[in-house]
Order: structure tokens, then sequence, then C-alpha cells
């Protein structure tokens, strides 16, 4: 009887929801929900179109303005993270002030002393993994702002094996730490700085071992809303005010979702979020504002919000509340943002904030559908606000793909098919389009681009890589100024002055039967002197065919020192070898110092190290620092 009772419900949940007419508010711009009843209404109808259930997928992300900042002015000459803007920081695993140098490896947080030509290692912290895995960091005066996630199904980056106690042992305490707040110094075994490799420096210092603040856990970390569609508490991304002295905790910013992007703008933190709502079709009569938005606390003391805080642009196709937070570090006022939204990819300058999302279209004029970049434009400086909103033919291959120069956002697509091809698209600043170069390098599609001011550097590939020089000068008429074809390809272009690109990638062999495979890595530079001639001045190949690297694919694995003329990465190659007729594979890492001067490239210094993973680099007045995750500093000075 219980089992008929329970169809004959699900049946009539079914037809009610098929027979009552639902449909999608409408609206010119940004608009508020009204009520309650309409987010149930909106929710319905997403679920009879079959749109409220999404596979999400990240890109994480100009030099437009100038290049990228390298140096830091205070006390000490320190490299700093390579960014896209001049001015504006992204988050990173290694920070420094110029008087101490912070790393953050397999959720231990390091501070070092700068001394000299020397790191020496003054405190270390490690947080609970099991309840805060820390990712990245940004300093802002004096504070330390360590950035992490708990709890979600969605990505788990890192989680330790620990074996589940039996009957006859007691599980360790694990502490009274709360997630995102570090407990008690850990104990670093000994593990001197080494000065060309062999020299050893001072040792490790503890300076403090005071305890940080502890604030309770808040109640919604440990409750699971009944709309969430994992196991598990739910996605959370912490921002922990830290105290850059001694490491001690501060403040707490607590948003429920997923991480989209974060940006720095002196003491302006803007961080973007997605909640992922997956709401059942016999849930929607129960749905209410408070389970589709984000929870968000500030050291344990939730803000509140309401449905009209919710808005879409347009029309809303999704569940999904995008959450755009911008928090100011030196009063710890906060602003938010929700909107039914998705988002993968950020670009953020002084002025704007581009926010881009990937959408697919099924046609019945192409197997492969149409793919459509939405661009959202919003400014930040006073008051979060929405600007623009843009539809595109393609999709983008990362924030460097778009960017806003003079009040003009300039993207470059790549649009999918049985006949790929590529285009380049000015807007003004309500996006509408002013000119576009379409049909760009057919059969091929965008491996990095680079907007510098008037100019645009574009690197496609199928089995050849074209460079492109773009003339932006006049937005409404852009066009290509010359083109280069060379073996290989480059994904990340750094530019090193007006006349010279560098470009990093791969070379590629072409076999017998002609499949294209990867050679060693490959640093190409450009000349972009003569606009319509461009040439490969000079390339420098490394590591081999298995080697793999970060700047591959992160632009913040770069190390540039430009007042020594000095770039500096890590590639870690794969070595076979073969004892007594069995295969062996291992890996070395490999820090290479290349050299600019001159306006050419060559090989400075190479240093390998024993680790493979998760190594940073910094430079410190005359003495680089390869810094490893388990706390060693190799250090190189020179004079």
């Amino acid at each position: 009887m219980k089992k008929l009772i329970a169809f004959i419900l699900a049946i009539t949940t079914i037809l009610v929801l098929a027979l009552q007419p639902a449909n999608l508010p409408k609206a010119v711009g940004l608009a508020s929900l009204e009520s309650e009843e309409q987010l149930r209404r909106i929710a319905l109808a997403l679920a009879q179109k079959n749109q409220n259930s999404y596979y999400p997928f990240f890109r994480d992300g100009n030099v437009a303005e100038s290049l990228a900042p390298s140096l830091d002015s205070k006390t000490n000459n320190v490299t700093q993270t390579n960014t896209q803007i001049q001015g504006i920081d992204e988050a990173d695993t290694l920070k420094s002030d110029g008087e101490h140098v912070y790393t953050l490896f397999d959720n231990v947080l390091r501070m070092y002393k700068i001394e000299d030509n020397k790191l020496r290692l003054v405190k270390s912290v490690e947080f609970d993994h099991e309840k805060f895995y820390a990712q990245s960091m940004f300093i802002v005066n004096d504070q330390l702002i360590v950035m992490g996630s708990s709890g979600g199904w969605w990505f788990r980056p890192y989680e330790k094996y620990e074996p589940e106690p039996t009957d006859d042992e007691v599980k360790p305490d694990p502490g009274s730490s709360e997630p995102g707040y570090p407990g008690e110094p850990i104990d670093e075994p000994d593990q001197p700085n080494t000065n060309d490799l062999d020299k050893p420096v001072d040792g490790d210092e503890p300076v403090s071992d005071k305890k940080p603040v502890e604030i309770a856990p808040i109640e919604g970390d440990v409750e699971m809303d009944r709309f969430w569609p994992g196991n598990g508490t739910p996605l959370t991304q912490h921002i922990v005010v830290l105290n850059k002295a001694n490491l001690n905790t501060q403040h707490v910013l607590k948003i429920e979702g997923g991480l989209v992007g974060s940006r720095l703008n002196g003491t302006q933190l803007i961080f973007i979020t997605t909640k992922y709502n997956w709401v059942e079709n016999n849930a929607i009569n129960d749905l209410e504002s408070k389970d589709v938005l984000p929870v968000i606390t500030l050291d344990d003391k939730p803000y509140e919000f309401a449905v009209s805080d919710i808005q879409f642009i347009n029309q809303p196709d999704t569940l999904n509340v995008l959450t755009i937070t911008k928090f100011d570090l030196s009063d710890l006022s906060s602003e938010f943002k929700h909107l039914l939204l998705d988002a993968h990819t950020l670009y953020m300058n002084h002025d704007t904030i581009l926010l881009a999302s990937t959408s697919w279209e099924y046609t019945t004029r192409s197997a492969w559908g149409i793919t459509k970049t939405h661009i959202h434009s919003l400014s930040y400086k006073d008051e979060l606000e929405l600007k623009a909103s843009a539809t595109l033919d393609g999709s983008l291959l990362n924030q460097f793909a778009m960017d806003e120069y003079k009040g003009v956002v300039r993207v470059a697509l790549t649009q999918w098919s049985e006949k790929t091809t590529n285009s380049i698209i000015t807007l003004d600043a309500n996006l509408k389009v002013l000119d576009s170069i379409n049909g760009l390098a057919p059969t091929e599609s965008i491996y990095s681009v680079r907007f510098v001011g008037d100019r645009a550097y574009v690197v496609t590939f199928e089995q050849i890589d074209p460079f492109f020089v773009i003339d932006m000068s006049n937005p409404s008429n852009i066009k290509v100024l010359g083109e280069l074809k060379i073996p290989g390809y480059s994904t990340y272009l750094h530019p090193l002055s007006d006349s010279l690109v560098l470009g990093f990638g791969r070379d590629v062999k072409v076999e017998s039967d002609g499949r294209l495979t990867n050679g060693a890595m490959k640093l190409s530079l450009f000349d972009v002197s003569q606009s319509s001639t461009p040439t490969e001045k000079q390339n420098i190949l490394v590591g081999n065919e298995y080697a793999w690297g970060d700047i591959s694919y992160d632009h913040k694995a770069l190390m540039v020192n430009p007042s020594k003329q000095l770039l500096g990465f890590f590639v870690t190659s794969g070595v076979i070898s073969f004892t007594e007729g069995r295969e062996e594979y291992k890996s070395v890492a490999t820090y290479y110092l290349i050299s600019t001067a001159n306006e050419a490239i060559k090989i400075y210094d190479e240093i390998n190290v024993e680790e493979t993973y998760q190594l940073k680099a910094v430079m410190v007045n005359d003495a680089l620092h390869l810094l490893l995750p388990n706390g060693k500093v190799v250090t190189r000075v020179y004079p």
C-alpha cells in the first residue's frame, strides 16, 4: 500500500509540473527577483526545460596597461607574482612583503625572514586538512590573507591518507584548531638552506609558539542543506585574515560555493564564487531563497539576504548563484552581488571586471553544435554595478583572451566546428561590437593570446604555429599586420619590450606516418619591431619530450626580475632508464634561469632539485631562492 501511495504521489507531482505553465521572467539588463513564488516559478521553468542540471568546467585564468609587475621597493628588491595587469594582484602560493617570504605547500604555511642573501625559516604552521585546505595567499599591509576551501564534493585538491582506527587503537585528538586557522607551530626537521647547493646556512628557528585566536565553528558547517547534491558539508570558501608577523588569526570570512577567481586592488579584495543548486522536482514547491543563496559569515556572524538580493541579467538560465564579493580589508566592509549566472573566466583591471561563461547549443546544421561565450562587464571602484552584457560565437582560451583597454573590450575566440576557426573582436563600453577579424587561421585553434597596448599577439596551432600580430589602435578597424609560421606552438606569451615577445610552449615532431608528437619545451623570442614581418629571432629547447612545467598553463609560475633581466621557471623531465632489462621512469626537476639581456635569450643557470611538485622561486636582491614543499631552500647568489 505504501509503495502504491508513493507511486501515485510521484505521478501526481510529474503531472502537476507538466501541466503548470512556467515562463522565465524577462528584463532589460539587471533585474531583482520579486518574490519567493517567482523563484519557484523560475526553478519550475528550468526543470521543464531540463536546464537545472549543470556540469561546470573551469579554466582559470593585461599587460595592456604596462608590463607585469615584478619588483617590490620595500627594504629589499623582491620579485613578486607575475600578473596580467600591473597593480592588480593575483593569489599565489608564494608572497613577500620585502622583509619576509611566505609559502603555502601541502597545507603548511611557512614564514621566512630575509637576512642578506639568506632565507631563515622562523615559523611554520599546518592547517587541519580534514576541515580546511589552504590554496593561495595575498599580502595587504600588515595582513596575510590565506584562502582555501572546505567541504563539498566538486573538487577536493588534497587529502592525506589516515587509516581508520581499530578497536585496539585510539585515534589521536586532531586538536581544537578550526578550519582556516593555524594551530601550534609544527616541528620542522633539520633542513638547512643551501648556498650553491652545498654550503649550509642558518637553520630553522621558531620565533613564536603563541596560539592564534580560536573561533568556534558555525552551525551551518555541520548541517547538510536538503538541496545540496553531495554527501557531506557544502563546499565553502574561507578568506582567513592573519597577522603577518605572528600568523595569528584576526578574522575569517566564509562564503558557500566554488571559487571562480579572485583579484586584489589595494585593500579591495574581489572574490567570486558559485553556489551550484541542484533541486529535485519534488522539492520545487518548498524552495526558498535561503536554499539557493550562499551562506556567508564573518567571524561566524551570518549576513542576512532576501529574495530581492537575487538578480538576473535579461533572463535567468540557471539556478546557480554567482556571488561577487567586494571585501575591503582596511575596515572589513563588504558588498555582495548575487546573480543567477554561470561564469568561469575572470579578468580585472583598475576599473572593470569582465566575467565570461561558455554554453553549448545544439543545431541540426553541425554535429559540433554552437558554442557561445557570454561576457558581462561590471564596475567595482565605488559600487558593484553591471555595465553591460553580450553573447558572442566561440569560446575563450583563458583570462588572457579578454581585456579592457581605454574603454574598449577586446576578446579572442575559437569557433569549434568541422571547420574550426578563430576571431578577434572589439566592443564598446556597452559591449556592442565595433569590429571583428573572422576566419583567422581556419582549421586551427588559439593556443595563446596577449593584448599589449594597441597590439594583440595570437598563436594558433594544428600542425604548425602561426604567430599573428594584430593592430588594435583603431578599435573600429582592427587588422592583421603580419604572420609568422614556425614549427611548434606557444601556450603563454610574455612581452619583454615593445619589440620583443617571449613565447613558452613546445617543439613538435612529425613522425614518418604523419603524426605530430611533442618534442622538448620551447622558448621562442619573437621580434615584432617590423609588425608586418615578425620573426622568430631565437629559440631555446629545454627538457625532453617527456618534460612538463607549470609555465605551460600558469603564468604565475614565471619568476620575473626586470632589473637583472632574468626570468625563471621549473621544468620536470621524465628520464627512462633500464636496470637489469627492466624499464624505470624517474622525474627530474630543473630550475631554468633565463637571461634576456641584449635582446637575446640564453640559459643563465640550471639548478636540479630533489622535489618535482609544488615548487616556487623568489629572487631577493642578488640571491635566487628555490623553495621546496618540504621546507628546504636552495640558494644561489649572483653578484
